[in-house]
Parts: structure tokens; sequence; C-alpha cells
């Protein structure tokens, strides 16, 4: 890893570990993140530029993939907010940063003919400078999001979430 954690907090150490969708320990993946953030001595900035580099890579934002895995997502460049999610974790944490999937819901002004909602989304948290740190490489920094679960990335993290979707109102208050 490039900048290993050295903390003893056994939560934050778990979101440095390999997964069977965030693959974090592959050759390929340890190689992508030292391309990415080797040089960048700042473990923030570091992961800020993995975000960028996940976003900018995953040119084929579809709805319809799978829950594909981080060394499929970084083979196919195709993907939506999980894929984008899974990757962004595996790269940070072959870069020796701390990172989970957090799934829950965004706001969006339109989102296939329905406005002003909420939809399900998949972004990730970063452990920096002792707290958590969100980073989202589908959607911009500014959208308001409400999280609902974190985990490592395994899709099974979540199934108790998806029963909460749809079942709840958020209103102004």
């Amino acid at each position: 890893a490039l900048r290993p954690y050295t903390g003893d907090d056994a939560a934050v150490r778990a979101m440095l570990g390999a997964g069977e969708h965030v693959q974090s320990d592959h050759p390929r993946m340890a190689a992508q993140a030292r391309q990415i953030a080797e040089k960048i001595p700042d473990a923030g900035a570091a992961a800020k530029a993995i975000e960028a580099w996940v976003s900018n890579h995953i040119t084929d934002k579809v709805l319809g993939v799978p829950y594909a895995s981080a060394l499929a997502t970084l083979a196919s460049g195709q993907g939506d907010c999980t894929e984008h999610a899974v990757l962004t974790a595996a790269l940070c944490r072959a870069a020796g940063i701390p990172c989970r999937v957090v799934m829950g819901v965004v706001y969006t002004d339109d989102f296939e003919g329905q406005t002003h909602c909420f939809i399900g989304h998949a972004w990730n948290q970063a452990y920096i400078g002792g707290r958590w740190v969100g980073l989202d490489a589908a959607i911009a920094a500014d959208a308001a999001r409400i999280a609902l679960a974190a985990g490592n990335g395994d899709p099974l993290d979540f199934i108790g979430m998806t029963q909460s979707l749809g079942r709840f109102t958020i209103t102004a208050a």
C-alpha cells in the first residue's frame, strides 16, 4: 500500500481489506492505484484524485449493469453508481486509504421522468485525518445524500437496507 493506515481502530482497518467485489489486493488494482496516487503525498488529495479518475474512467454510465466487481469495472469502464463505488473503494484501499461503500438515497431534480425526488444511490467514505470523508465518483459533490448503510462493498451488506427503500417520506420542516 502507498500510505498504509497505522491506527488501531478495527472498524477502520476492516475497510482496507479486499473482498469478492472490492479486489484491492489484485495486481492490476495495485498498479492502477500507484499510477493515480503514488506521487500525491496527502491522503485526502490522493482520494480525490482516485475519485476523479474513476469518474472519468467509467465512460459508459449505464443503469443496467448488475452489481459488478471493481476488477470487472476496471476492465469494462461501464456501470452505475455501485460500480463507481466499488472501484473507488478498491483503488483507495490499494493505495492504503481505508474506504467503505455507502448505500442510501440522493436527491435529484429529474430522474427518468420523475422530478424533485430521492433515488437509491451508492457512494464512498474514505477515512482521512481521523474522520470519514465523502467521495462520489458518480454524482457531483453538492448533491443531497442520506446514508442508510455502509459496508465493505459486498452487496449482501445492503440487503436489509433495501427493505426500507420506498417505505419512507421526506418532507421539509
